[in-house]
């Protein structure tokens, strides 16, 4: 079935199917238990994730969003959820290119994790860069708002999710706005670990070329 995709388990790995059955059984009664806690809708979400359940994933991360607005008070925990809750449910909502509902709810988490940031002090984690380089991926991909996507691009690395592939990005677009210092900075940050690259290493010669005539 969709909801249980590993009952293709090899023969050696048997013994975890109880554990996943396990896992459900306990977030089910979590649920249960008590209805209007966020984490517990997100963790089943996250479950459901795990097994390519996405539909029922969705409904689960659509009513973790609608307890959190119920709830009086967030802590540090219940905020990381809710931003993570915004990230998982914007990329559901992309990978059927839902783009607008995906830029509405990543624009929920980002605003949430700037307003506790500015309020608090509070710190993203990875899962904040993460949402921060989706939405940069939609202004990149799909709307074509480069300025906005580098802006998002660079918030995600600095909230602990610096990759070569947003170094590359962030140095093409650098490299179109004719920024070739900057954009070879990038270049060289994201070859330091996708040095094999094609792509990578002809936009390093356009670059260093482009310098020179310069």
């Amino acid at each position: 079935s969709t909801l249980f995709p590993y009952t293709t388990l090899f023969r050696s790995d048997e013994y975890l199917r109880s554990q996943i059955e396990d896992v459900r059984a306990m977030l089910e009664i979590a649920e249960k238990a008590d209805p209007s806690i966020p984490a517990a809708h997100y963790n089943m979400a996250r479950y459901f994730i795990r097994n390519n359940n996405f539909e029922s994933a969705r409904r689960e991360l659509k009513t973790a969003l609608d307890c959190f607005d119920k709830i009086e008070f967030r802590n540090k925990k219940n905020c990381y959820q809710e931003i993570d809750t915004c990230r998982l449910l914007g990329e559901l909502y992309a990978e059927t290119r839902e783009y607008l509902k995906a830029q509405e709810v990543y624009t929920r988490g980002i605003n949430l994790y700037q307003s506790e940031n500015e309020s608090t002090g509070f710190e993203g984690d990875k899962n904040t860069g993460l949402l921060y380089a989706d939405m940069g991926d939609i202004e990149y991909f799909i709307s074509g708002d480069m300025d906005a996507a580098l802006k998002n691009y660079e918030n995600s690395i600095l909230n602990k999710n610096d990759t070569a592939s947003l170094n590359y990005r962030i140095g093409a677009i650098r490299y179109n706005n004719q920024e070739y210092d900057k954009a070879l900075a990038s270049f060289i940050k994201a070859f330091e670990t996708q040095s094999s690259d094609i792509n990578l290493l002809l936009s390093l010669g356009n670059v260093l070329s482009l310098r020179e005539i310069g």
